[in-house]
């Protein structure tokens, strides 16, 4: 005979964990092909408008969250317009795929649901990096968006 002073639930199993997509952030991304586009600023980049490593890595001001846009919610040049329309300066759009900016251990998570932000924006997760380990991954990403080239303008 069940104890009347147990909760009815005290034999059920518990609830399941939360889903790993979930996040503060947003949803975490799986297409490992998908681009994120990033806009880099001129002190972030070189004599040949190149970006460094710094573009590749949050700021104090980011929180630890290194903000992109997705290529499956806009193009590299209408990304490229609205960071300019937003009174924010570029000297253009490089990208990462989904798949490098998980090697580089910094998950990407679509926020564009989130309060305040564009359609399509998607932040990488630096979140518990040391100085150091950030750095590595900035230097993984800056790698792959260099091999890949300028894709706007």
């Amino acid at each position: 005979m069940m104890d009347p002073t147990e909760p009815d639930d005290a034999n059920e199993p518990s609830a399941s964990p939360a889903d790993p997509t979930d996040h503060p952030r947003g949803i975490l991304l799986s297409d490992p092909t998908e681009l994120l586009w990033r806009q880099i600023a001129a002190a972030f980049s070189d004599q040949e408008e190149r970006p460094t490593y710094l573009a590749f890595q949050p700021t104090k001001k980011d929180h630890e969250f290194l903000s992109t846009r997705r290529e499956k919610a806009v193009d590299a040049k209408k990304a490229y317009e609205e960071h300019q329309a937003a009174g924010m300066s570029t000297l253009g759009t490089w990208a990462v795929s989904v798949r490098e900016a998980l090697d580089a251990d910094v998950p990407p998570y679509d926020g564009s649901a989130l309060p305040g932000m564009p359609h399509g924006h998607t932040s990488l997760s630096f979140a518990g990096k040391s100085r150091r380990q950030a750095a590595s991954a900035a230097k993984i990403l800056l790698r792959a968006a260099r091999d890949r080239g300028r894709c706007h303008p």
